[in-house]
């Protein structure tokens, strides 16, 4: 039997959050994922939380402390990883990543409202 293993990542567009949770060969969860409505998404999340051998990566911004505490709540992770991404280098990546949607424009905007928003923890985050 596999031990339960749920990691939230958390951190700006472009800080490597999808790549890091795809290498972790778990179930991805990623609001971004064209097949989610924030409702279904949420719920998938409820059921995640409460499954005591749940083998996932959940993917949420988590910008601020409390933030990362709802979502920890909810999910019960075994680990939480936050990467605060210079602001600069996650333009850049999403630059050259070149997707579309969502817009450039908004991705930008929510990276630069992610670093005006973050707040780092001393808690069990671990930063990678």
């Amino acid at each position: 039997v596999t031990e339960r293993r749920v990691v939230l990542i958390c951190g700006p567009p472009g800080a490597g959050k999808s790549t890091l949770a795809h290498a972790l060969n778990l179930t991805v969860y990623d609001r971004d994922d064209a097949q989610w409505r924030e409702r279904d998404f949420l719920s998938a999340l409820v059921l995640v939380g409460r499954d005591p051998d749940a083998q996932a990566a959940v993917i949420r911004t988590g910008a601020s402390i409390e933030a990362r505490r709802v979502a920890a709540a909810l999910l019960r992770p075994t680990e939480v990883r936050v990467r605060a991404l210079d602001a600069a280098e996650c333009r850049r990546r999403i630059a050259k990543r070149g997707r579309t949607s969502p817009p450039i424009r908004s991705q930008l905007a929510a990276i630069a409202d992610w670093h005006r928003r973050y707040e780092p923890d001393a808690g069990p985050s671990r930063h990678w």
